[in-house]
């Protein structure tokens, strides 16, 4: 295997040394920062020794090819975490979608909770973010050789700039195969422990997945001479003799196989074979999906009813909101805004027929929503687009926007001025609307605008969205135009496809391209694949119905739709026999049967301490003062909640007093700390004798039992929870059981003295 790989790096080496002359000329005087040399970088790693006689240094053996460059962008400590003893024993691939630059300004961000070891990008630029020495954040829990592993103690993570559904760019190809023969034979694997992570559910964001087994391409081919290889070219702008485009042009050339250009294409632009034309499909839509999205996932169902329907181009990345205890995610595309609620990732929704489908007198000026889930969906998609600018009931824009179904708005709303006269405009996904004040209730549209300097200067403020230069005379524009497919986002440019030069540019509704030989033509002609037509969108189930005012002394048990916390802090412990009570906190569980009685969140002292459901406040107080039941001092605060006492420990101070009516988010009081600042979160069932009792001035009657807080909390926090429960090993931290079949805790019997399972 050794000598494979070796000879796989020197076939590398020759190519790229041919390959990528110029593209190494240009970055060598380029400005970007110096990157340390590879050896120096990787040589420094304190590798954990896996044999009595680690390999030597394979970079030693075999140096890279000069065209590699490896930058060192460290990732913060919130990132990383101790590996320990565990050695590596796989190398994990994870693709990333996004534009480099955003994936690594968000593995780099203060407080960041992700980032792999590795990061390739397009241009085959290796990033390094974090020490082989520690584990990253970047696998989480996943089923490995019959169990449910905590990959990351065990592997070394590798993001690559590039969607599942593409093809491999062949200089990134090139530099993840040195990369790769580099930590095989540093850690004596094998190419049986190579894998690719992909999420379980569709859109999932949590480090939980699945591990596929992966088989890469060989190696680009060397290439001696590139005479008579056509090169591959991608542009971020292209500057056309037409006049199309106004950004610099940036150019990427590396060798590709000769391909007689346009044999394989019919005239009309789609081409013969099924597989291909599939293919072609995938390379646009991801085009098309990376300008202002993660590029194309062809396994979330946002992205497949979006292709399936139509709707355009992503405008935003897929984001979440919370809405009266349930999470709902959702992503702005030009045609409409898609939303689910979680984890219901199949159930796909459109919102535009939502708010359609409202009472007249429910929305403002016949189109905007006044209130609701449709209201709050509508507010984030204008928030998101138009960096960060609001929804406005009373503008005129807006509500035009909406009723015609214009799409999110691409810029704020701004004036201009035309030959002494004000305009005012903004500018949407499909269209562009504009007022002369003071008559700002009649809205135009730009689609609607005759020739002439207005339409011109409209077209022009249009085009800045992208940094695009308008050209009515460009056969691409003069097609947008024909079919109505709104803004650009991008300017004319260059793209391979299979060796054949493409030009395309995205528009918000639609993207245009022309393969060889052939006129532009609509993206949305081509026939949709097989597994986007296949797709079927789940009905929708309803939330739980979470308790109201009247629950909160009755017999019903309760459904707690948020966190006792804001925002969503860490999990530090769970409820149950963890290795912790077992080990070395022994000393706090001894009354609680060497278990833990509650859920424990990290947040810091002050704070704020929040109702998650109706209820009434038996006691707030000095713990075993103002407050029975004992444990959890300084001070603590006791809700009941229907059926359950929820006990919130060791507050530093409470805001609330006995009988007291609380709500929803309610503050209650400010957190503290015992042994390190944070909340203990405890239930207790109420005694069947007070069931009935209405009286809001009732003390709390002690059961004497602890149970699971995980059984209470609404199914729409359950994404929050599990990732916790994979950040921390799974079921590992246990020391019996699993997560949610934990016994209860009887407070005063004897100490649970089961050995902890594997250790």
């Amino acid at each position: 295997m050794k000598s494979f790989w070796r000879l796989v790096s020197i076939s590398v080496a020759i190519g790229a040394s041919v390959a990528v002359a110029r593209r190494w000329l240009e970055r060598k005087n380029s400005p970007v920062p110096t990157p340390s040399r590879p050896a120096d970088m990787l040589s420094n790693q304190a590798a954990p020794v896996l044999a009595p006689e680690p390999p030597t240094d394979p970079l030693a053996e075999t140096p890279p090819p000069e065209s590699i460059e490896i930058l060192q962008r460290p990732a913060p400590p919130s990132a990383t975490h101790n590996r320990g003893t565990a050695p590596v024993t796989l190398i994990v691939l994870h693709d990333d979608a996004r534009p480099a630059d955003i994936a690594l300004k968000t593995y780099t961000i203060d407080g960041a909770s992700f980032t792999p070891h590795y990061h390739i990008d397009r241009e085959g630029i290796v990033t390094q973010l974090a020490p082989e020495e520690l584990a990253t954040t970047q696998s989480g829990t996943a089923l490995w050789k019959d169990r449910q592993r905590d990959i990351d103690t065990i592997s070394i993570g590798i993001a690559l700039e590039r969607s599942p559904a593409m093809p491999f760019v062949p200089i990134q190809l090139e530099h993840l195969h040195w990369l790769i023969n580099v930590l095989m034979q540093r850690y004596a694997l094998t190419a049986d422990d190579l894998v690719r992570w992909e999420a379980i559910d569709q859109q999932q964001r949590l480090p939980q997945g699945s591990l596929i087994a992966v088989t890469l391409p060989p190696p680009p081919v060397p290439v001696l001479g590139m005479a008579d290889v056509p090169a591959y070219e991608e542009r971020d702008a292209d500057t056309t003799s037409e006049g199309v485009g106004s950004e610099a042009s940036l150019v990427h050339t590396v060798a590709l196989p000769l391909v007689v250009s346009g044999e394989r294409f019919g005239h009309d632009g789609i081409v013969d074979d099924p597989a291909m034309n599939e293919r072609l499909w995938l390379m646009l839509q991801h085009e098309a999906y990376r300008q202002r999205g993660e590029g194309f996932h062809r396994e979330w169902a946002f992205h497949l009813f979006a292709g399936q329907q139509r709707l355009g181009a992503p405008l935003a990345t897929g984001e979440r909101l919370s809405y009266r205890g349930s999470t709902y995610a959702y992503q702005p595309f030009a045609h409409d805004t898609l939303y689910n609620q979680v984890p219901q990732w199949s159930a796909v929704q459109r919102l535009y027929p939502a708010i359609e489908a409202l009472p007249a007198d429910a929305r403002i000026g016949g189109s905007i929503p006044a209130t609701g889930l449709t209201r709050d969906l509508l507010a984030a998609t204008y928030r998101r687009t138009s960096g960060g600018h609001y929804l406005y009931d009373h503008w005129p824009l807006h509500r035009t926007a909406v009723a015609q179904r214009l799409g999110p708005p691409l810029t704020p709303s701004y004036a201009i001025q035309l030959e002494g006269r004000t305009i005012n405009m903004q500018v949407f996904a499909l269209d562009t609307l504009y007022t002369f004040p003071p008559e700002d209730e009649a809205v135009l549209r730009l689609r609607d605008t005759p020739p002439g300097v207005l339409r011109d200067m409209l077209w022009i403020e249009t085009c800045k969205v992208s940094g695009s230069t308008y050209d009515p005379k460009d056969p691409f524009f003069q097609l947008a135009l024909e079919a109505s497919i709104g803004t650009p986002l991008t300017s004319r440019y260059t793209v391979q496809f299979e060796g054949t030069t493409c030009q395309m540019q995205v528009f918000a509704g639609d993207t245009l391209y022309a393969l060889p030989n052939t006129q532009p033509r609509w993206f949305s002609a081509l026939p949709l694949p097989d597994f986007v037509t296949a797709f079927t969108p789940a009905k929708p189930t309803p939330a739980p119905e979470l308790p109201g005012p009247d629950d909160a002394l009755g017999p019903n048990r309760p459904i707690f739709g948020q966190l006792p916390i804001p925002g969503r802090p860490p999990v530090t412990q769970f409820f149950g026999y963890t290795r912790f009570a077992a080990g070395p906190g022994r000393g706090y569980y001894t009354q609680t049967q060497g278990r833990h009685s509650g859920i424990d969140f990290g947040v810091d002292t002050g704070t704020p301490l929040l109702s998650v459901s109706h209820g009434v406040v038996m006691c707030a107080g000095v713990a075993n003062r103002d407050c029975p039941f004992g444990g959890s001092p300084p001070m603590l605060v006791i809700v009941r909640y229907g059926t359950i006492y929820a006990i919130y420990g060791h507050a530093s101070a409470v805001s609330v007093r006995p009988g007291q009516r609380v709500a929803p988010g309610d503050q209650l009081g400010l957190s503290g700390e015992l042994g390190g600042p944070h909340l203990h979160f405890e239930l207790r069932p109420v005694p069947k004798s007070m069931l009935n009792n209405q009286n809001p001035a009732q003390p709390p009657v002690n059961s004497g039992i602890a149970v699971n807080p995980l059984d209470y909390f609404s199914p729409t926090l359950n994404d929050y929870f599990t990732f916790w429960y994979a950040h921390y090993g799974g079921d590992d931290q246990f020391c019996q059981g699993a997560l949610r079949d934990q016994e209860p805790v009887t407070f005063g019997a004897p100490v649970d003295t089961r050995p902890c399972v594997g250790g």
